[in-house]
């Protein structure tokens, strides 16, 4: 490998770790146009959340556990307070898995629909090749639409992943406070 194609793939690598970067900062603003994980899942109303049971002994838990309002706090609030203590007493187990794949997840489904965006523009502008050994090959308006509902596809799949990872993450804490909590009433009792 010579100097200029060493430096050409540390340029790549460097605008890809950027780009990274840059879709997860995009998923951070964007996931504030849209309801969170914590809210669908502690709302009480919602088909896929924590049931209205399960989420009243939480409350009753907290109240008991930290003198607190429990009524006040947002479900952004309970979900922090039953993840803090189950983190606290060194119960992690899957936590890092369903944040990593929650964000893994959530930057894949930016980075496509931005390559979605992408494709639809380059479909547009006329006179739309790329080069195989040489050659210039043309790119026709069905291979761009292909290739546009291929990726929204995948955009849209990796939400759903990433909805799906960020519930399991509320459910273990949620759990996990419910069950160290009695654990620690049965050996206080």
């Amino acid at each position: 490998m010579n100097l200029n194609n060493a430096a050409a793939l540390i340029l790549i690598i460097l605008i890809a770790y950027y780009l990274g970067h840059f879709a997860q900062a995009l998923g951070n603003l964007l996931s504030k146009l849209f309801p969170n994980v914590e809210e669908l899942m502690l709302s009480g109303n919602h088909s896929d959340g924590i049931p209205n049971t399960i989420l009243e002994a939480v409350r009753l838990k907290i109240s008991e556990t930290f003198d607190v309002e429990v009524s006040e706090l947002k479900p952004e609030w309970v979900y922090a307070i039953c993840d803090e203590t189950v983190m606290q007493n060194g119960v992690s187990l899957d936590r890092e898995v369903y944040q990593y794949r929650e964000g893994f997840y959530r930057g894949m489904g930016i980075s496509l629909l931005l390559f979605s965006l992408s494709i639809i523009i380059r479909g547009i502008v006329p006179g739309a090749f790329f080069r195989i050994s040489g050659a210039d090959q043309s790119i026709n308006c069905t291979i761009v639409l292909f290739i546009f509902f291929i990726s929204l596809g995948g955009s849209i799949l990796s939400y759903l992943r990433y909805l799906r990872f960020g519930r399991y993450r509320v459910k273990q804490a949620i759990m996990g406070f419910l069950v160290l909590t009695v654990k620690r009433n049965l050996n206080e009792g």
